[in-house]
């Protein structure tokens, strides 16, 4: 049954956090399709958690996707996800997909892609550092 604040999200619909990785040939930046289209690509790894012994679970790998659509200029969440560097910490929401080819020897595979729709840095501080600033600025004025 929808509630009230997901009735319009499709059912691929997820938030996540996440952390950007890039190998050392991977240099992200906003790229063109072959018909144009401003894409941008990062690897990252989804935290599973611990499971009951307080051991962490294998990370989830998957594939970061902004997009622009043909003909416009790159918007911000395709710069965005083009601007991440390996170990930035993300909150993505976006629309989940399993994505399948084959390979150059034959085989099968599968992997994870979100398709990004909106993406923001994500701090582990809670705001705390941020409370405890304004509260520095308030006793300098």
């Amino acid at each position: 049954m929808a509630t009230k604040s997901n009735k319009n999200r499709p059912s691929n619909y997820f938030i996540i956090t996440a952390r950007a990785y890039r190998s050392n040939e991977d240099s992200g930046g906003v790229k063109l399709t072959k018909s144009g289209q401003p894409i941008a690509k990062c690897r990252a790894s989804i935290s599973m958690g611990k499971d009951k012994e307080g051991e962490y679970k294998p990370s989830m790998w998957a594939e970061l996707v902004g997009f622009t659509r043909e003909g416009d200029d790159p918007n911000e969440v395709t710069e965005a996800v083009g601007a991440l560097e390996a170990g930035d910490y993300v909150t993505v929401k976006g629309r989940l997909a399993m994505e399948e080819w084959t390979g150059d020897d034959d085989v099968t595979r599968q992997s994870f892609t979100i398709w990004v729709q909106s993406i923001e840095p994500f701090s582990f501080d809670n705001g705390e550092d941020q409370k405890d600033e304004e509260e520095d600025e308030e006793e300098l004025i």
